[in-house]
């Protein structure tokens, strides 16, 4: 089993039971629930075995679509005495701790989910600037799906050459290169959903906000 599992799984299996508990009911149907807390946790792993041997194709400069016009997400909050710590706060703490991870983004959001063709992408990078870009979308076409296009860069961003196209993310100066986590899935609300990649990887939370 990856070790990534070793720090992330036992988190991610208690983290969902007890939300399970909190509802104290099954998962409501998606057409009710219009309103969604979106809760994205992207890191960076470390550890060289889990890529393998697998040769990386560089990549000529990517398109991410609708990176110009997508929406600007905050930071997740810290934990407050007015406010509860947001719901994956746990795994950044114990990604933090663990040196082979990096936590590159922790973003929380809430936005209605439209029909694909009107739902807006909402832009995920990180604070180092070209380090980590790209866009992820929610939206409704009978049930939830969530679109997720990223880029990583890799470790070293003292060279970094951005293009002039605001479509167009960053691209690698020689010698790096650029890893993408590029998929479509159906999501259920009041899960937990991991997508991975050898070199890093994201944790998303939805949850369902109450209309009245």
């Amino acid at each position: 089993m990856p070790r990534i599992w070793s720090t992330l799984l036992f988190y991610l299996l208690f983290a969902t039971s007890i939300a399970a508990q909190q509802t104290g009911k099954g998962p409501s149907s998606e057409k009710e629930e219009k309103s969604y807390e979106i809760e994205v946790v992207v890191f960076e792993n470390k550890l060289p075995e889990l890529a393998g041997d697998e040769q990386w194709a560089p990549l000529s400069p990517p398109v991410i679509a609708g990176l110009k016009d997508a929406i600007e997400p905050n930071d997740a909050p810290a934990a407050s005495s007015s406010s509860p710590a947001p719901s994956l706060a746990p795994a950044v703490a114990a990604l933090g701790r663990d040196p082979s991870y990096r936590i590159l983004a922790h973003k929380l959001w809430v936005q209605t989910a439209e029909a694909e063709k009107d739902a807006k992408p909402v832009r995920i990078r990180s604070k180092q600037a070209g380090e980590l870009d790209g866009v992820m979308k929610l939206y409704v076409s009978r049930f939830l799906h969530l679109e997720v296009d990223l880029l990583f860069r890799g470790e070293n961003t003292a060279n970094l050459n951005a293009t002039a196209n605001p479509s167009v993310t960053v691209v690698a100066p020689a010698g790096e290169q650029l890893y993408e986590i590029s998929e479509t899935r159906r999501v259920k609300s009041k899960e937990i959903h991991y997508f991975d990649h050898p070199k890093f990887g994201l944790v998303v939370r939805i949850t369902p906000q109450s209309n009245k």
